[in-house]
């Protein structure tokens, strides 16, 4: 068994790694640099790991955070598969690379039914981790890194992380986002799906959606801005945002507030009522909660916004 030292996912390596897939009839022709010096088949890694690199094609990815000093990476399927259509690993340095397939042939990858289980140390903290997941669920319930970063063309992902940034990009399908400790910034953007988020101590949020309904519950956000198309938000804030910005053209707004919040909030609607369930004063469409220190801008073009007292 091969031993693989360090395990990290680094963007700039991974923007030098370059993966396409074309379809030809029942086939896939996949290129990626360097094939020559990954390996296929299930891994074991002893030794440390700083950036974890994945560009998976189809196929669920689970990520098992563990009492463990080992990284392991267990691929299963349908049916046997050869070498060629096992998953395939290179660590360059400390960074691990994971692709889906060989690279340079012609393979026939339908109805594989692969999934990828990666077993990492619960206490160790990667400089970055980059998944690139075609279609496919993503389950994460502990990853901690200084940046993560998800880009999935469909699939719905459960994700539970703790790191400085955190970008996610989705052409279709749900996310659930958990994120622990301080975060200097988290971008969600999605055509198609709902957001369920719950929020620890964030600087800047920034969501959009096209379509979908937007939930979160949060402890601390500085800085709030959201887009979106189609949909409901359900918004928590254990602390007022200093500053929040809403544009929204179909969909309910519904913000909970501490009680004794203190807001001037610029609240337009073309269609809809406004309310304020906590005591303050209005003046056209400005509604000041408190001494009004925080701002909010919101803009919808149809749908009613209401300001609700936090439980």
């Amino acid at each position: 068994m091969k031993i693989i030292k360090g395990l990290v996912l680094a963007g700039a390596v991974a923007a030098a790694m370059l993966l396409t897939g074309c379809s030809f009839g029942y086939t896939t022709f996949v290129h990626y640099l360097n094939a020559d010096k990954y390996v296929a088949g299930n891994q074991e890694i002893t030794e440390k790991i700083d950036t974890i690199d994945i560009d998976y094609i189809s196929g669920d990815i689970t990520f098992l955070a563990e009492d463990t000093d080992t990284v392991t990476i267990e691929e299963t399927a349908r049916i046997d598969l050869d070498e060629d259509r096992q998953v395939h690993t290179w660590v360059e340095g400390s960074t691990l690379h994971v692709r889906y397939c060989a690279s340079d042939k012609r393979l026939d990858l339908n109805n594989l039914d692969k999934r990828l289980e990666i077993t990492i140390p619960e206490d160790v903290t990667y400089s970055e981790v980059n998944i690139n997941l075609t279609s496919g669920d993503l389950t994460a319930g502990s990853i901690k890194a200084d940046k993560f970063d998800l880009d999935s063309t469909s699939g719905n992902h459960t994700i539970g992380c703790e790191a400085d940034r955190i970008t996610i990009n989705s052409t279709s399908g749900d996310i659930d986002l958990t994120q622990f400790g301080k975060s200097e910034g988290i971008s969600i953007d999605a055509t198609s799906g709902s957001y369920d988020l719950k929020l620890e101590e964030v600087k800047s949020l920034i969501l959009h959606t096209t379509s979908g309904n937007v939930n979160v519950e949060a402890e601390s956000v500085e800085y709030f801005d959201a887009d979106s198309s189609s949909g409901s938000k359900t918004l928590a804030f254990e602390k007022v945002p200093g500053s929040l910005v809403i544009n929204a053209t179909s969909g309910d707004v519904d913000l909970y507030l501490p009680e004794d919040a203190d807001v001037t909030a610029s609240i337009t609607t073309t269609s809809g009522d406004v309310r304020s369930n906590i005591s303050c004063t209005t003046s056209g469409d400005v509604y000041t909660l408190g001494n009004g220190t925080n701002t909010m801008d919101i803009d919808t073009t149809s749908g009613n916004v209401t300001i609700n007292a936090l439980d």
